[in-house]
């Protein structure tokens, strides 16, 4: 997939990465996403179909892994 350059001129390669997102209040941790990622200041580019099929995982939380996380409280 073809990212072309970045904002600040840097060159966009593809890499992969776990990507979190809240949806209707429950988190969600998704692995393997494939992400544009400038070269020179990280910024990260999501394509559409991929920005598409996290939207459609997100409305199936019932039928994803469960995992226990540990949170602590900044005080």
């Amino acid at each position: 997939m073809k990212y072309g350059n970045c904002e600040c001129g840097g060159k966009i390669i593809e890499t992969i990465i776990t990507y979190s997102r809240f949806h209707n209040g429950k988190f969600v941790i998704f692995e393997n996403v494939p992400v544009g990622k400038c070269l020179e200041c990280g910024e990260k580019v999501f394509k559409g179909k991929v920005l598409e099929k996290i939207e459609q995982l997100s409305k199936k939380t019932d039928k994803l892994k469960k995992v226990q996380v540990p949170v602590a409280v900044y005080e």
